[in-house]
C-alpha cells in the first residue's frame, strides 16, 4: 500500500478536535479534499494505461476515517478465482493507477497539509492571546 505517512497523526487530530468548529470542520474538508486530488488523477490514469479497463472501474471514490485518507475504486470485484476474476488486479492499478497519481500530487499535498497545520496553530496562538 502506498501512502504518505504523518507522524503523530494523534496528535494533529486531537488538535484539530480542540481547535474552534470553523478551524475543525475546514480541516476535515481540505483532508477530504486532499483525497479527491488524487482521486481524479488516478481516474484518468486507470482509463488510460491500463487496457480493458472498463468505466466503472476507473471510477473511484475517496473516504476519510480519522487517521487516514483513502482512495478505492466504486466498483467491487469479484470474490474467490472465478471466470471473472482479473489476476494480479490490484497490483495493476496500484502500480499504474494509484500510485502514480500519488506521486504526482506529493508535493502539493505536503504543502497544503503543512498549511492546514499552521491554520490550526494560528488558531490556538489567537486563542491564548
Amino acid at each position: 500500500m502506498t501512502s504518505f505517512r504523518v507522524h503523530d497523526v494523534a496528535l494533529v487530530n486531537r488538535a484539530l478536535e480542540q481547535a474552534d468548529a470553523e478551524i475543525r470542520a475546514q480541516g476535515k474538508t481540505e483532508v477530504l479534499a486532499l483525497g479527491q486530488l488524487v482521486e481524479h488523477t488516478a481516474e484518468v490514469l486507470a482509463a488510460t494505461r491500463i487496457r480493458n479497463m472498463t468505466v466503472q472501474w476507473a471510477q473511484f471514490r475517496t473516504r476519510q476515517t480519522p487517521n487516514l485518507v483513502y482512495v478505492v475504486p466504486v466498483q467491487k470485484g469479484v470474490r474467490g478465482k472465478g471466470p471473472k476474476a482479473r489476476r494480479r488486479f490490484d497490483d495493476t492499478m496500484m502500480n499504474k493507477a494509484m500510485r502514480p497519481a500519488l506521486y504526482a500530487h506529493r508535493a502539493e499535498v505536503n504543502r497544503r497539509f503543512v498549511a492546514l497545520v499552521e491554520r490550526v496553530c494560528n488558531s490556538f496562538n489567537k486563542a491564548a492571546v
